[in-house]
């Protein structure tokens, strides 16, 4: 960890950080006790974060493009649209976390945790999977072309696609009631008709008297 933040406890580190966290783009924070620090939208591109603990924490649309987080813990934290292009998650525990949206292009992610993640919509093209931990974890709609996954473990992880709704937003969550069959107008015009005129006794179904 960088000089300056060493003689911090955990309470003075996070309020810190907190202060500075749109201007932290390269600050060493090896081994720092980070858990449930709240990051959102901060600038970490190429910090150095070995083996920091950021467990829980708030980390969303954070940019940590080619940040050094080898032997990271990142379980349960919050990266969703976050930016990790390049990044080095080598090793890294990151079970349970949201990582909705996140960029990851060429991301190395060799041998990390990433058992029951939330990767919906995640961009891992061209990342570095190999032996990783993928068990359990949701990847609808990721995006995987040019990924390694050698040795990788996929039990259980679900990489399905789905297509977007299309329709118009003001429709959507509406029941939907099919257009009415025009066999059932004619039965409802029917009934909406008067009814034959009655027949006297000495009259023929003609209206001509009878003999």
């Amino acid at each position: 960890m960088d000089g300056k933040f060493q003689s911090l406890d955990h309470d003075e580190l996070v309020e810190v950080l907190v202060s500075m966290k749109a201007d932290l783009a390269g600050e060493d924070l090896s081994l720092a006790d980070l858990r449930g620090v709240d990051l959102r939208e901060a600038d970490l591109s190429g910090a150095v974060l070995l083996r920091a603990d950021l467990s829980d924490a708030d980390l969303f649309m954070a940019d940590l493009s080619y940040a050094d987080m080898v032997g990271a813990i990142l379980s349960f934290a919050n990266l969703g649209s976050g930016k990790l292009v390049g990044a080095n998650l080598s090793g890294v525990d990151l079970r349970g976390a949201d990582l909705r949206g996140a960029n990851m292009l060429r991301a190395d992610l060799s041998h990390a945790d990433l058992s029951f993640a939330n990767l919906t919509g995640a961009n891992l093209s061209f990342a570095n999977l190999s032996g990783t931990n993928l068990s359990g974890a949701n990847l609808v709609n990721a995006n995987l072309i040019g990924a390694k996954l050698i040795g990788t473990n996929v039990i259980g992880a679900n990489f399905s696609r789905q297509k977007p709704d299309r329709r118009r937003p003001e429709n959507q969550g509406k029941p939907h009631y099919p257009e009415r069959r025009k066999a059932d107008r004619r039965q409802a015009d029917y009934h909406q008709t008067d009814p034959p005129p009655r027949m006297d006794s000495g009259q023929t179904g003609t209206g001509i008297p009878a003999d």
